[in-house]
């Protein structure tokens, strides 16, 4: 969003020769809170004269801000937080594969094959996952419970097929694991 900028602004001067101008105090906030050392608009990284030159500047306005130098010579926190995200992201894509999964078994199978397909491969494997998330972010792992329901239903104009009637079964499970009254201890883990 732009802004009208004050006095205490930074000038970031492009590859191709375009100028843009930022708010210092915004600017060293999000690459500090962000630990991403590039210009948010393009994503053209920030040399360490531009980040010495912010700094710098940073100092001459008297802001009292944490040195962007320093942030990018210890990213060591960066890199432990982006790796977390990292699996967090993967657990997420995990327990939707699951998801997906138990969907089109739903669809699929007979009734014989899809109780065993669920009770002994989805149903753990959901359980496992989902712990994983609940563990690491309750908050997520709540939005991801809305998120399951709502595909496993599928949208009111075609809702999921369910000729044996697996789906409150299916959706009942993953009520009980989000509430933690079914754990993966029940399913060998």
């Amino acid at each position: 969003m732009f802004t009208r900028l004050n006095k205490k602004k930074f000038k970031f001067v492009r590859p191709n020769g375009t100028a843009i101008w930022y708010d210092i105090q915004t600017l060293v906030q999000y690459i500090i809170k962000t630990g991403e050392f590039r210009e948010p608009e393009t994503r053209i990284e920030f040399s360490l004269a531009d980040l010495t030159r912010l700094d710098s500047q940073a100092r001459h306005f008297g802001l009292d801000l944490p040195s962007v130098v320093e942030a990018r010579t210890n990213s060591a926190p960066y890199e432990e937080k982006r790796a977390a995200e990292d699996a967090m992201l993967c657990l997420e894509r995990f327990c939707g594969e699951v998801v997906a999964d138990m969907q089109r078994c739903l669809e699929q199978y007979d009734p014989e094959t899809l109780e065993m397909c669920l009770v002994g491969h989805l149903f753990p494997s959901y359980s496992h996952f989902f712990k994983q998330i609940k563990d690491r972010n309750a908050e997520m792992a709540q939005q991801l419970v809305y998120h399951h329901i709502s595909f496993l239903r599928g949208p009111p104009n075609r809702p999921t097929e369910d000729p044996f009637g697996f789906l409150p079964i299916i959706l009942n499970f993953i009520m009980d694991v989000s509430r933690g009254t079914r754990s993966t201890s029940e399913f060998g883990f």
